[in-house]
C-alpha cells in the first residue's frame, strides 16, 4: 500500500529523517517523540522500533503504540510525528506506555508551536 491510501501514515526513512531533523524532540518515561510540522490538515505517526528482539513483540509493541496514538494525535492536526520505542517499552504495560506517548506527543506539539511562533515573530 502506499502513503496515499493511508491517512495517517508516515513512512520512509526520509520522511523520518525530515522529522528528526526539525530538531523537535522530547522523551517521556519509555517513550521518545520527535515532531515537525505538516502540510496536511490529518497528523501523520510513524514509529521507530529499535531492541524489540522478536517479531511477536515488535508487532504488539507497534499495537499498542498505535491505539495510544489515537487521541494525542487528534487533539494536534498539522504534525508529522515519528513516535521511538525500545526494549523497556516493549515490557511495559499498555497504561504505562499511554500515559508516556500522551505526555511526549503534547510536549512536541507545544514545542513545535512554540517553534513555530517564533520563526514568524524572527522572520
Amino acid at each position: 500500500m502506499t502513503t496515499a491510501s493511508r491517512p495517517g501514515v508516515l513512512s520512509g526513512a526520509r520522511r523520518f529523517a525530515a522529522v528528526r531533523a526539525w530538531r523537535v524532540q522530547r522523551s517521556s518515561g519509555v517513550i521518545r517523540a520527535a515532531a515537525a510540522p505538516s502540510p496536511h490538515e490529518v497528523s501523520r505517526v510513524g514509529f521507530a522500533l529499535s531492541g524489540v528482539r522478536t517479531a511477536v513483540l515488535r508487532n504488539r509493541l507497534r499495537r499498542r503504540l498505535r491505539a495510544a496514538v489515537r487521541e494525542p494525535l487528534a487533539q494536534h492536526p498539522g504534525l508529522d510525528v515519528v513516535v521511538s520505542a525500545g526494549a523497556a517499552a516493549a515490557q511495559a504495560p499498555y497504561a504505562v506506555i499511554a500515559g508516556d506517548v500522551a505526555l511526549a506527543i503534547h510536549a512536541v506539539a507545544a514545542a513545535v508551536t512554540a517553534r513555530l511562533r517564533h520563526d514568524a515573530v524572527s522572520s
